[in-house]
């Protein structure tokens, strides 16, 4: 049954060699860096076969936008968790001074909050702008 599998694949197989000019085979290299192929002899058989090519395209124009997005969400996500800690900590405490201590630190989490808030929302108008219809 191997052997069987093994002489099928030790086949010889048609080859056709062609000549292509610079213009036209970097045109082709282009093509082929932009799509599914691996490999130019595949994407010449799907142009020869008239198969329709899919190309991915990207849009990098939100790339900059959605870095600062991430960034912005990752610093609201390590405020509001530490106030959410400063303010367990302190409905745990009696009347003390680490109560004031506390009520400290979520008041510098809030100095931050402002510092950070108008960015995001910023970046939100700018995603808001390019993506929604206007």
């Amino acid at each position: 049954m191997n052997d069987q599998k093994a002489n099928k694949k030790r086949q010889w197989q048609p080859t056709v060699r062609i000549g292509l000019s610079h213009e036209k085979y970097a045109a082709y290299k282009g093509l082929l860096e932009r799509s599914k192929f691996k490999t130019m002899s595949a994407l010449i058989r799907h142009i020869l076969d008239n198969k329709p090519i899919i190309i991915e395209t990207r849009d990098a124009t939100m790339d900059q936008i959605l870095w600062d997005l991430a960034a912005s969400r990752k610093s609201l996500q390590l405020i509001a968790i530490s106030m959410n800690q400063a303010v367990i900590r302190l409905s745990q405490e009696q009347f003390s001074e680490l109560v004031l201590v506390e009520a400290k630190v979520i008041e510098q989490q809030y100095h931050l909050l402002e510092e950070v808030g108008p960015a995001f929302f910023h970046l939100m108008t700018k995603i808001a702008n390019i993506w929604l219809p206007k």
